[in-house]
């Protein structure tokens, strides 16, 4: 019997309820309103931003490891994926125009088991199978 899994950007959101998940994040360009005390330490409340470049997280699953990793470079968003065997899930890509998805290199529609079920809001839903996957979203 297939399982579903929706696994959605970043899936570092899945260590908020599963204690066993694993997640890293890579933040650059750190920055806060308060130049008086760049770490903000003047205020009660500081308002800090950066720039989130990359993200990672796995969860072993009764099923097998769920794992996603993503970067951001040079205009383009990059994602590994991992789903567990006879399982399916749902992946959602920044992206308006499915002819600048690509998976492994070659155009979506050449990708084997990856399936577009629709582009709302700015992202691209995929169904994907079992297996690893690479996407690259281009600029």
């Amino acid at each position: 019997m297939l399982h579903r899994l929706h696994v959605l950007l970043p899936l570092a959101a899945v260590c908020a309820f599963a204690p066993a998940a694993r997640a890293a994040l890579t933040p650059e360009k750190l920055r806060t309103e308060y130049l008086g005390n760049p770490l903000g330490l003047d205020a009660t409340s500081p308002r800090l931003s950066w720039i989130v470049t990359s993200a990672r997280a796995h969860y072993d699953s009764i099923r097998g490891r769920i794992a996603s990793a993503w970067t951001r470079k040079d205009g383009a968003f990059e994602l590994a994926v991992t789903i567990p065997a006879n399982t399916t899930a749902t992946v959602a890509l920044p992206a308006t125009d499915a002819a600048k998805l690509r998976e492994g290199g070659r155009a979506l529609a050449e990708a084997t088991g990856v399936k577009l079920l629709r582009l709302e809001n700015g992202r691209a839903f995929l169904e994907i199978g079992s297996g690893d996957y690479a996407f690259r979203v281009e600029p």
